[in-house]
């Protein structure tokens, strides 16, 4: 049986890690709280530590900030949609959310 790895304290990107919930299934858990959102919540290590959960479930749909989303905009302009979601690791949705993201902004604050 492998050692428990102690993550209360660390952080994974917005996800920070308070401390140790239980085992499920040979499964460490932990309870999280999520600095975006400042939802609480309950993941296991592996979840933690993957790529997918640097946001909380909430977050994650709508897990692009404003420079993120600026980011996959310019990229769009000279790759195609496929090659974006590969780039940046993210559905077809966050990049329709990053699209209209920006396109808001844009008009909310150019001159009239």
């Amino acid at each position: 049986m492998s050692k428990r790895v102690d993550l209360a304290g660390r952080k994974f990107g917005c996800i920070e890690v308070i401390s140790f919930s239980h085992v499920y299934d040979t499964h460490s858990n932990w309870h999280v709280y999520c600095n975006r959102c400042r939802r609480n919540g309950v993941l296991n290590s592996s979840s933690i530590k993957s790529y997918e959960h640097k946001y909380c479930k909430k977050c994650i749909k709508t897990r692009f900030d404003y420079n993120e989303s600026l980011e996959i905009v310019k990229y769009l302009e000279t790759h195609k949609k496929i090659e974006a979601h590969k780039e940046f690791n993210c559905s077809s949705s966050s990049i329709y959310t990053a699209i209209k993201m920006v396109t808001n902004a844009e008009e909310k604050y150019k001159c009239k």
